[in-house]
């Protein structure tokens, strides 16, 4: 009968033949996976794979590309020319890749669209969230004053003082006082239809005329120039 306490774990070590490292400029920029297994990475065929043109060619095998927009794209052009597998999941990644590092193919090259028409071609799809081509940038604009209407119409303007005129205080009426409208004085002139000229008001040398006009006024008449005067 199988018994787990029956088993006692060791670790008796591991040996590899083949170390791929990507995106490495040398073997310390590996930090604590260099440095804790020296041994293993001692006498192993390396494969260096780097975009940096700074990269140290520490690899048995160096295969760096300035030019390449990522390295998803030097794996997307490695893949084929060694026959290896290039599936529809492998397809897709290598598009998540290079969509990632040249935000939406905006800092792609003619090499980088070569590899996702063949990435398309193998069934691969583009990431749903960088799918769609960023949009554009909103131009700032001017901040356009803002009128207010207020809601109620304003109180109106009170009218002219004369009283700031002539310098006399302003009088307050009471809301209990009541204001009393003058009689009216009459002034004994009288307006008449006809106006009558009195002794006194008549030019001197001349005489007023009466007002009834005399029997003959309408009768014609005939004057000499001896009967003048």
């Amino acid at each position: 009968k199988f018994e787990p306490t029956f088993i006692t774990p060791s670790t008796e070590g591991g040996k590899f033949d083949l170390i791929f490292i990507l995106g490495g400029q040398n073997l310390n920029s590996l930090g604590g996976i260099y440095s804790n297994n020296q041994a293993v990475f001692s006498g192993t065929n390396l494969v260096n794979l780097d975009k940096n043109a700074g990269n140290s060619q520490f690899g048995t095998t160096n295969i760096v590309d300035p030019e390449a927009s990522s390295l998803s794209e030097i794996i997307g052009q490695l893949l084929p020319s060694l026959s290896l597998p290039f599936n529809q999941d492998i397809a897709s990644n290598v598009l998540t890749g290079i969509f990632t590092a040249t935000s939406n193919l905006q800092t792609a090259n003619a090499t980088t669209f070569e590899v996702v028409a063949n990435a398309l071609k193998a069934g691969g799809q583009k990431p749903a969230s960088l799918a769609s081509a960023p949009a554009a940038p909103v131009p700032p604009t001017l901040e356009q004053p803002s009128i207010t209407f207020p809601s109620t119409p304003p109180p109106p303007q009170e009218g002219f003082d004369i009283s700031k005129v002539l310098g006399a205080p302003p009088q307050s009426i009471s809301a209990n006082e009541t204001f009393t409208v003058p009689p009216v004085v009459s002034t004994g002139i009288e307006q008449k239809s006809t106006l009558q000229s009195s002794p006194e008001e008549a030019p001197q040398g001349e005489r007023a005329q009466s007002e009834n006009p005399e029997a003959d006024w309408l009768t014609p008449k005939i004057f000499k120039s001896g009967s003048i005067g």
